[in-house]
């Protein structure tokens, strides 16, 4: 991976912001790192091997959902052909029976059973159809959850990590599990704490300006505001087990009634974090 220009400015508006840092590494490029370059390099050159393979791995992944999106879309137009079929044989049925019923007063009472039978087998083939549409989206939008929820898993200490929070790491689930347990054994917490504390998506941990910090992060591909309010609801309970704990959010939009909710928490002074297509926007 080359370093590019970009790379570069940033570098030096980082240097500018804090003068300090700017003495720090001019005082080890002239000193101390000259004698650590060949080690540096080597050391270097294991992390690109590691992250190349990472991007390998993660390409495929992106490849194969959008194979699958693919699928889900020619099943979704398939579908919707079926159901314009089925209106338009619905139609043409409809007319038929009509033309009938005006040609016999006679037989009226078995045209509106064969009519009543045939809406009937129309209104059952058109719930079905709509149904299999509305799993079918249902799907789709669970996939996309999983795969954010799995991205923010595998790729936390890249989006959260920066220089206020380092050290960025996920808790295991049985991690989670087990302080939450001990916790319910000690009498910290009721056992409605630990159920719903045990649901939460994420809880990211790392140093934030020196001490230790943990995100209750939750993660929807549309963050409505009952994700909001599950991350600060399961923030308070992880609070007392683990330490300083912040709610956050992850996806990749947001409803009118989240940022509502948003607004109104930090308003109120209480720190939130909002993480939108991995861009992470921490309180100030």
């Amino acid at each position: 991976m080359a370093f590019t220009v970009k790379d570069f400015e940033d570098l030096l508006r980082i240097l500018d912001r804090y003068p300090h840092w700017r003495e720090e590494l001019r005082r080890r490029i002239l000193l101390e790192e000259l004698e650590q370059l060949p080690r540096a390099h080597r050391r270097l050159s294991v992390r690109m091997g590691r992250i190349e393979k990472a991007l390998a791995a993660l390409a495929e992944t992106v490849r194969k959902m959008a194979q699958d999106q693919r699928r889900h879309a020619t099943a979704l137009t398939k579908l919707r052909k079926e159901v314009a079929e089925a209106r338009a044989e619905a139609d043409r049925r409809f007319t038929e029976l009509a033309e009938a019923q005006r040609r016999t007063e006679e037989s009226l009472a078995a045209h509106r059973a064969e009519t009543d039978r045939r809406f009937a087998e129309l209104a059952e083939v058109l719930r079905r159809l709509v149904e299999r549409v509305d799993r079918i989206e249902q799907d789709v939008g669970t996939l996309k959850d999983h795969d954010l929820r799995r991205r923010y898993a595998e790729l936390a200490p890249s989006y959260f990590g920066g220089p206020n929070f380092r050290k960025v790491r996920v808790l295991t689930p049985s991690e989670l599990v087990n302080r939450l347990l001990a916790a319910l054994d000690e009498g910290k917490i009721e056992r409605e704490d630990f159920e719903e504390a045990r649901r939460i998506d994420l809880v990211v941990r790392g140093e934030w300006e020196g001490r230790t910090l943990h995100l209750a992060l939750e993660t929807s591909w549309t963050i409505d505001r009952r994700d909001v309010e599950r991350a600060v609801r399961r923030a308070r309970i992880l609070q007392a087990i683990l330490g300083e704990t912040w709610p956050a959010v992850a996806g990749s939009r947001l409803t009118e009634g989240a940022r509502e909710l948003l607004q109104q928490i930090r308003e109120e002074g209480q720190a939130i974090v909002v993480a939108q297509d991995g861009g992470i926007e921490w309180p100030s």
